[in-house]
């Protein structure tokens, strides 16, 4: 008897958009009187902060593809990996939850990358972003003021950069020739770590913008549960892109006192934000890129001419 693991997975993530939908529009009108009172007093400064963060991490994303797809076999340019990406993010709001992955894939196909090449890519990309979040989740939380189960974040530290030194080696064993240099493995690494980085400063800038810091936490604190939230979020391949999972781990990090709806939604609001600097930065890529188009047919024109 064959047993379709796919398929019950499409399942079980369909039955757990039909539960969570329910319960975050009840936790939304729960928190309508509370979220009347942040967006009154919200710092629109803070958030515009925010918003340009996010956006900078789309400019970084792209170099993870670049450096591993530009070799002797497949050469590729930064500038067509960062259009490849902003003009898939859109497809990120398809529900599945894999779109924007099956789209970009698509465009590497396109640009005649090897498929073990594309496979190892997604591997990397997938791989490193829990190793990393969880290594730098580990040690903002390790640095805050009153550390959360300090041995078991030591643990998970140990354990993060353990794998992330030997990722790299295995991959190659794996890989069947594909092979990165450690030099390039580590800039990979750094990139990936550089995103995050962005990422948690655009989440401390919404936080600040709502002025809402936990002081059992403190800012390193802070920084910390996000990054180990949206890891645990990410590993729960049931959850597109974490959503409930992340909100629910992180609300707990929040709140002394346990789960509160109210820190969920505020939790959820930053979504928001990403949702906001998703649409501007494919915006301005779409207009730039038209202008680039127009530009290279009015010279061919002009030299026809």
């Amino acid at each position: 008897m064959n047993i379709n693991f796919k398929a019950i997975l499409k399942y079980i993530k369909y039955f757990y958009i039909a539960v969570i939908i329910p319960f975050l529009l009840y936790f939304l009108w729960d928190a309508r009187d509370f979220l009347g009172i942040l967006y009154d007093e919200a710092d629109y400064h803070w958030l515009a902060i925010a918003l340009v963060f996010w956006c900078v991490s789309h400019l970084v994303s792209p170099l993870l593809p670049f450096l591993i797809f530009d070799r002797k076999i497949s050469r590729v340019t930064y500038s067509e990996m960062l259009e490849i990406h902003i003009s898939m993010l859109p497809a990120r709001y398809i529900p599945g939850g894999i779109w924007h992955t099956v789209g970009r894939v698509m465009c590497y196909r396109g640009l005649s990358i090897p498929a073990p090449l594309i496979a190892k890519f997604l591997v990397m990309e997938n791989a490193l972003a829990v190793f990393v979040t969880f290594l730098l989740g580990c040690s903002l939380l390790l640095l805050s003021p009153s550390p959360i189960a300090s041995n078991i974040l030591v643990l998970i530290l140990i354990l993060a950069a353990i794998a992330i030194v030997f990722f790299g080696k295995l991959l190659s064993i794996f890989s069947k020739g594909q092979v990165l240099s450690n030099s390039r493995y580590f800039l990979c690494v750094l990139v990936v770590t550089l995103f995050w980085i962005a990422a948690v400063f655009s989440f401390m800038g919404f936080f600040s913008g709502v002025s809402v810091i936990p002081e059992n936490l403190g800012g390193l604190g802070l920084a910390g549960a996000y990054l180990i939230s949206w890891g645990i979020g990410f590993v729960s391949i049931f959850a597109p892109q974490g959503i409930g999972v992340f909100e629910y781990i992180l609300s707990f990090f929040l709140n002394e006192d346990g789960f509160d709806s109210k820190v969920f939604v505020l939790v959820a609001c930053f979504r928001l934000i990403v949702l906001a600097a998703d649409f501007i930065t494919f915006l301005i890529g779409y207009v730039l890129s038209c202008n680039v188009r127009r530009l290279v047919l009015f010279t061919s024109e002009k030299e026809s001419a």
